[in-house]
């Protein structure tokens, strides 16, 4: 299987009102284009429904699901490191946070690691420190953006390999707010940024 190239002449993704083709999930794939195809599965959705589409239902149109180890039919299939991914980017996107151009270049694996990340965090600030004010908390959100961005270009040029994405993300964020207040965002310290699930 090759992966999969974002050229116009050869979209991964046929939509229309009634027809959605999904793109296969490979890991040597651009991430853009997975991102792609969970924009399209969520827009195509979205027209058969009001109600925005869960990450679970995104994934199940586009097959990026694990099934149940024991192959049980009564456990639903979980969705894919991909699926959570490209769902968390495009949440980045939607929030203001990133653009799309922010992930391109990327293979799926390396965006997986950023986004998935990136979310985590960002979960960090509407969880238990949601008590500070929203102004600060806006500020966070935005330097993880900042440094999302800083991290997929550093890792593109070849100066961040892909097992130190995760802790690069969160270098880049304490840095980022090091330069913008001399200390860490929302009075929290470096080891706030640093994920126990490596």
């Amino acid at each position: 299987m090759s992966p999969l190239k974002k050229e116009p002449n050869n979209q991964a993704i046929a939509r229309t009102s009634s027809v959605f083709v999904p793109v296969i999930e490979h890991d040597l794939a651009s991430f853009s284009a997975m991102l792609e195809a969970w924009e399209a599965a969520e827009n195509f959705l979205m027209l058969q429904s009001p109600e925005p589409p869960t990450l679970a239902e995104t994934a199940a149109l586009l097959g990026w699901t694990i099934p149940p180890e024991d192959g049980s039919r009564r456990v639903k299939p979980k969705p894919t490191a991909t699926a959570k991914a490209t769902a968390a980017a495009l949440n980045l996107i939607r929030g203001g946070y990133n653009t799309h151009a922010d992930f391109e270049g990327l293979p799926v694996a390396a965006g997986n690691e950023i986004a998935i990340q990136a979310q985590y965090l960002m979960n960090n600030f509407d969880g238990p420190y949601r008590t500070i004010t929203a102004e600060r908390i806006e500020e966070g959100k935005k330097r993880i953006g900042v440094a999302v961005a800083k991290t997929a270009q550093d890792f593109i040029k070849g100066d961040v390999p892909r097992n130190r994405l995760r802790i690069a993300l969160d270098k880049n964020i304490y840095q980022f707010a090091r330069e913008a207040e001399r200390k860490p965002p929302v009075k929290l310290s470096f080891e706030f940024f640093l994920s126990p699930e490596r």
